[in-house]
């Protein structure tokens, strides 16, 4: 019976990578980059977001590439996947969606926006209510749109999965073996640190609003809600 399911299944050539920003998006592309050994692309029109592998932080060759081919691509919109499943044709993309915490992902992103004092020179409570309803409503659009892809060519990951020191590798085995690539698994404390290392961090900017930011989330969205509607 599981040979059937095995020989039954369809598994994509490349991918959508699809998370809502600061949700570890980064993390797993280095991991499906090291197992593929094919790059994966940035957000459209991002230029300055390069496959992982050409970061200064992959010198010592922790991932190694043998295919120009990508093997995934990076979305943080609706608009981004829609642009990518354009481009791809004929081609049936998979999907990977990677979700984390709403409370810590949305007041980690919107302090960034929420920090930026030519935008928003000053800060009301209308302004930050209206900021953090518009990224509740960007976070589970990606959610719903992962539920109506086709069931046969998506896996979701949790990014505290990833980083839990019990669940990461039985999280990264999972990956790998529904996209069909090594399930050899590689130094994951090098690849681990690979990603952290090239990918830029807010640090402690706006530690104050993002907890206020994160109350407010929690108060309309939790991770049991997010849950609930993945398996809607």
């Amino acid at each position: 019976m599981q040979s059937n399911w095995r020989v039954n299944l369809f598994y994509p050539r490349s991918w959508h990578i699809v998370s809502y920003p600061r949700s570890g998006n980064h993390l797993v592309r280095a991991i499906i980059e090291a197992h593929s050994n094919r790059p994966t692309e940035g957000c459209v029109g991002a230029t300055r977001d390069k496959p992982i592998y050409k970061n200064a932080s992959n010198a010592s060759g922790v991932i190694e590439i043998k295919s120009s081919e990508p093997i995934g691509y990076k979305s943080h919109s609706l608009h981004e996947i829609h642009e990518r499943s354009r481009t791809a044709g004929d081609e049936e993309l998979g999907m990977v969606l990677i979700t984390r915490s709403p409370a810590a992902a949305i007041s980690s992103h919107v302090a960034r926006i929420l920090t930026n004092k030519r935008k928003y020179p000053w800060l009301t409570k209308r302004s930050k209510m209206r900021v953090v309803q518009d990224e509740i409503d960007k976070y589970l659009s990606l959610v719903f749109r992962y539920v109506a892809h086709s069931e046969n060519s998506k896996i979701h990951a949790r990014y505290e999965d990833l980083i839990s020191k019990e669940e990461r590798e039985h999280t990264v085995n999972s990956i790998t073996a529904r996209l069909a690539i090594s399930s050899e698994l590689q130094d994951l404390d090098a690849v681990f640190s690979l990603a952290k290392d090239s990918q830029r961090s807010i640090g402690n900017r706006g530690a104050e609003l993002k907890q206020e930011i994160a109350e407010r989330v929690q108060e309309r969205l939790s991770y049991d809600d997010v849950e609930r509607y993945l398996k809607e």
